[in-house]
């Protein structure tokens, strides 16, 4: 489970240090290819200014910051270029102390709500900056679950296993749409500006039936084809954490490889003196459902390491 949003933002400030291939690579896996660099970093600052005020009931908060190495030369354009439009708090740490993971780990447990207590278990000896990203959400359901109507039910586990799971119950009228193998709702969070997508797979069809099927063009086409109907809607609550502890190699299949080759990146946009390269990128999400709504969280760490 990620949060792609959570990801992109750390990785567009990684981007504002970047040049020449690098800089190209990251902006082909990002989807920004052909864009102007101004034009992608205030598409970020729309998006951080935007989704956090679209429905004042729902808390949305999208923070970011960058952490670097005492004594560690950074471009005044790099610090101000993320500050500007990333609104990135800017640290200057002693990473040779022990205390510098907690208060990172510190920061990143402050914006999700304790959600997520930490990122970093520990600082490397050639780690020099990590540009961090944390996101988090509460929405309460538009149309609430009754607790009386929560009652265990069969749930079939992705190996066939059933087990009893608590189900939330109601009978309303959602956002539907029946594709080929699939059903899907969406379910509003108060004033509807934010909804939570469900995809159920048809009987005899499993989630890897599905996954193969979902691309930005197939889902612009399935929303354009949801319409209101009666529904009678039995959902589990649930609750689920995610870590993902190095997405070199997903991010190396998507086209930026180059960016984690110490002996190829170019980030001297963030050191003119070059030699640095993203040695880890680190990825964590949290979410729990239940009959008021959701609350979840994701964080995305970037780790810059020198060569030398």
């Amino acid at each position: 489970m990620v949060s792609p949003l959570s990801v992109s933002m750390a990785l567009g400030m990684a981007r504002n240090g970047a040049a020449g291939t690098t800089l190209d690579a990251m902006n082909n896996t990002l989807g920004f290819a052909g864009m102007s660099d101004a034009a992608i970093n205030e598409s970020y600052k729309y998006l951080l200014e935007t989704f956090t005020a679209l429905d004042l009931k729902v808390k949305l908060q999208i923070a970011n910051s960058t952490w670097y190495r005492n004594g560690f030369a950074v471009e005044p354009s790099f610090i101000s270029t993320n500050q500007q439009y990333f609104n990135s708090e800017v640290t200057s740490l002693d990473f040779s102390d022990p205390g510098a993971v907690n208060t990172i780990n510190g920061w990143v447990s402050d914006k999700t709500n304790k959600l997520i207590p930490t990122i970093i278990d520990q600082i490397p000896a050639d780690a020099v900056m990590y540009l961090v990203n944390a996101v988090y959400f509460k929405g309460q359901w538009k149309y609430k679950f009754e607790t009386a109507n929560t009652a265990p039910k069969p749930f079939t586990l992705a190996n066939g296993t059933v087990v009893q799971a608590p189900a939330m119950n109601q009978h309303a009228t959602f956002p539907y749409f029946k594709g080929t193998g699939f059903e899907a709702i969406e379910l509003p969070y108060n004033q509807g500006n934010f909804v939570m997508s469900v995809i159920l797979p048809d009987a005899g069809k499993s989630v890897g039936d599905i996954i193969p099927l979902l691309s930005q063009e197939s889902w612009n086409t399935w929303s354009k084809h949801f319409a209101d109907r009666d529904i009678q809607l039995q959902l589990p609550k649930f609750k689920y954490a995610y870590e993902e502890k190095q997405m070199k190699p997903v991010l190396s299949d998507m086209g930026m490889g180059v960016a984690f080759d110490p002996d190829q990146a170019d980030f001297t946009r963030i050191n003119t003196m070059g030699d640095l390269y993203i040695s880890r990128v680190l990825h964590k999400s949290y979410i729990a459902t239940d009959e008021e709504g959701t609350e979840a969280a994701a964080v995305t760490a970037v780790e810059i390491g020198v060569t030398s």
